[in-house]
């Protein structure tokens, strides 16, 4: 079939794109695009996607390819395939469709500019967006899980620990407060992990590794802690945001 291009330069981090490419929102803004309805707004394998009478089935190395890095290919569908290039001014997002002929040149070409439109704006949005932290903390190739007890709905479920950013607050040093206050946790902040994750009320949750220099956790916030394998990782009940992240965070284990 024949593929059709758009590119689009986007001032936002590589992350932050990422981020967009799997939100929901983005393609319930793209005209004619029927999205599962999901409240925790992200895509996940075995999703349908339909486009004009297209049913476009959401693969798991496609979710799995998103992980943000300095440059990356991504697969958000199947027969979609998009490109992030890290430059100077910003992220060179370049997006190409291959389910041309079903559609129509015109039909294909209108479809990939509001695609790429919206994965932009939707870039900017996380960018710009008020932050919550969350702390991926690795022990002798073991993750730290928090089992939550509000809101009612995440009640039960385990979560990577952290919190809101406070005004006039670094995003790293929120994470080391809040990882002090919820788990009485002495910890080095390090790099970002994966992709953005919009949340609801135009929020954003952003992960960081996290290396423990001090301190046994302390049940003060959760119902529970535990230390995880990959294995052990992939099996438990997480809250829906801190799903994008397994991957990444089972590679790492492993």
């Amino acid at each position: 079939m024949p593929a059709y291009r758009a590119t689009a330069l986007v001032d936002a981090p590589v992350a932050s794109v990422a981020g967009a490419l799997r939100s929901v929102d983005v393609l319930r803004r793209v005209h004619g695009v029927d999205v599962p309805a999901r409240p925790e707004g992200l895509l996940q394998a075995q999703d349908v996607v339909r486009l004009r009478g297209l049913a476009l089935r959401v693969t798991r190395a496609g979710l799995d390819g998103m992980a943000a890095q300095r440059q990356s290919g991504v697969r958000p569908l199947t027969g979609c395939t998009s490109t992030l290039v890290a430059t100077g001014a910003g992220v060179l997002l370049t997006t190409e469709l291959r389910w041309a002929a079903p559609l129509g040149r015109r039909g294909v070409v209108g479809a990939l500019e509001r695609w790429t439109q919206a994965v932009a704006a939707e870039a900017v949005r996380l960018r710009d967006a008020r932050e919550v932290v969350a702390g991926a903390v690795v022990r002798q190739g073991h993750l730290l899980l928090a089992r939550r007890t509000w809101p009612v709905a995440l009640a039960g479920r385990w979560e990577l620990p952290g919190g809101g950013v406070d005004e006039g607050e670094t995003p790293v040093a929120a994470l080391a407060r809040e990882l002090e206050e919820e788990l009485g946790l002495t910890v080095r902040v390090d790099e970002q992990l994966g992709a953005d994750v919009g949340l609801p009320g135009g929020r954003v949750l952003r992960a960081r590794w996290a290396e423990l220099v001090e301190g046994e956790p302390q049940l003060r916030e959760h119902s529970a802690v535990r230390w995880v394998d990959a294995h052990g990782l992939v099996s438990a009940d997480l809250v829906p945001a801190d799903r994008a992240w397994t991957a990444e965070l089972a590679a790492r284990l492993a």
